[in-house]
């Protein structure tokens, strides 16, 4: 599939561009030299990467006609830019200076020549009018006047549903690169709850981004098979909130849970509904802030116009469960 620089996926190996940011991944983790302020630094272009790729997808007419619109009155391979702010993002997160220097020039080594392959299958294609459109507007550098365009950006487009559940896998890497500096400056005894709980949440939200690309394929609701690997990723993040980030407020915890429980009753729509009953379950067990981590399961519900799970699927019974389980033993032991 190619379409305006979207090609597919191809082998991981490293001169291929999926396989490179795989490599840039390994290779900063494996150097330990992240630090707080190199971390800081990567997220304006670690940001700027995800927007311009999700603004790309939701802009993209793959196969069906030249994309013109949003960032493709740009630059014709916006979200190519979009993976080189990326990977620009996560090399300098890393904090390893020859990986910094060295990256920007296996990029254009690894995506030059992708792109200039793609734009001969699109005028394969599109002929004389994507001639026109190269002659109009840069390939990922915008030093032009942007062109006009019809449409634009949507949420509906079937192409931004597979960037959805990769967003959720980068905005793990920061929590991973600042546990290595954890690990690397406090050492694994002093530092162990405080590395358990940033990798528990890198886990979620891989585990978020995993089931999200598996209910895409099978068209199914994401956790419909939600396994027991998954399900002590999420005790071990949520046993660990309890214990360092417990809130001692019942007379307030309580009924305010309590009370979000009946008014989620008056919510006509289901998914609204199920968000703030499962909002009103974790304020109960004192993590009302763990629904961050929770939300974008409903955010993909709402997207994809489904309807919350039923039975045994529910999300609910999961956060119940683990909750009332691990609420019991803060009672019990602390």
């Amino acid at each position: 599939s190619f379409c305006n620089g979207n090609g597919s996926d191809e082998v991981k190996v490293p001169y291929k561009r999926s396989g490179l940011r795989t490599y840039f991944l390994l290779i900063g983790i494996l150097s330990f030299s992240s630090t707080p302020f190199f971390i800081l630094l990567s997220i304006p272009f670690f940001l700027a990467g995800i927007i311009i790729r999700i603004w790309a997808k939701g802009c993209l007419h793959q196969m069906k006609e030249i994309s013109m619109s949003g960032p493709y009155r740009f630059v014709r391979h916006p979200f190519y830019l979009g993976n080189f702010f990326l990977d620009l993002g996560i090399c300098i997160m890393s904090g390893y200076v020859p990986l910094i220097l060295i990256a920007p020039i296996l990029w254009l080594l690894v995506y030059i020549p992708k792109m200039k392959e793609e734009e001969k299958k699109m005028i394969v294609v599109f002929g004389g009018r994507y001639k026109d459109y190269q002659s109009a507007v840069p390939m990922w550098i915008p030093y032009k006047r942007p062109i006009s365009g019809n449409g634009g950006f949507s949420w509906k487009n079937p192409n931004i549903h597979t960037e959805i559940p990769r967003t959720f896998r980068f905005i793990s890497y920061p929590l991973i690169f600042y546990g290595i500096y954890l690990f690397k400056s406090s050492g694994i005894k002093e530092g162990l709850k405080e590395l358990i709980i940033l990798f528990s949440c890198a886990g979620i939200l891989y585990l978020l981004s995993v089931e999200m690309k598996r209910a895409l394929k099978k068209n199914s609701l994401i956790f419909k098979n939600f396994s027991l690997d998954h399900l002590l990723i999420c005790t071990i993040a949520l046993g660990f909130f309890i214990n360092s980030l417990e809130i001692e407020h019942d007379y307030i915890i309580w009924p305010l849970g309590i009370g979000l429980i009946f008014f989620s009753f008056l919510i006509s729509h289901g998914i609204i509904s199920h968000w703030i009953r499962s909002f009103s379950l974790l304020t109960i067990f004192e993590i009302p802030w763990l629904i961050i981590l929770f939300s974008p399961f409903y955010a993909y519900l709402m997207i994809k116009n489904l309807s919350p799970p039923k039975q045994k699927k529910d999300l609910q019974y999961i956060l119940l469960i683990i909750g009332l389980f691990l609420s019991i033993l803060k009672e019990r032991y602390s």
